[in-house]
């Protein structure tokens, strides 16, 4: 039996571990393989399949399982009647590394600076009119008399 050794895995995406593994001896059906993730509270058994490479066993995303961390996993192979851990692993559970905008805020510059070249300004104003000039005569003592006899009478 191999000392425990340590594997790394995503959280939040598939993974494929793939063993290679030899079985010695006679043997009267197909093996079984599984790895098997535990935590404080329950275990998780995922079956491998004998591919060209090996058996490769895929984990599916456990990040609503799991959280990150450490968690104690082993390798069991089921001969016959016969049980086998071949491997005991320390799994560390990692969440894949993104980037999100969660909020944003807009600040704007309160200072209004407006710069301009070559401005020309067009307006016609209204003209005020003109004002009258009234005559001023100059008029004697007697001249004023007849004038205000004249006013009297009308």
């Amino acid at each position: 039996m191999d000392d425990k050794k340590e594997i790394e895995l995503f959280l939040d995406e598939n993974n494929e571990i793939i063993f290679d593994i030899l079985i010695e001896g006679n043997i009267k059906s197909s093996p079984k393989i599984r790895f098997i993730c535990e935590n404080k509270n329950y275990s998780l058994s995922f079956e491998g399949n004998k591919t060209d490479e090996g058996v490769k066993i895929t984990i599916p995303k456990l990040d609503e399982i799991f959280s990150a961390g450490e968690y104690d996993s082993k390798l069991e192979v089921i001969v016959d009647d016969k049980y086998f851990v071949p491997m005991k692993l320390k799994t560390i559970f990692k969440k894949k590394v993104s980037v999100k905008t969660e909020s944003f805020s807009i600040k704007r510059n309160e200072k209004l600076e407006i710069k301009s070249e070559n401005i020309k300004i067009n307006c016609s104003m209204a003209k005020k009119p003109a004002e009258t000039k009234k005559e001023v005569k100059k008029i004697n003592e007697n001249e004023l008399k007849d004038l205000i006899q004249k006013v009297l009478k009308n």
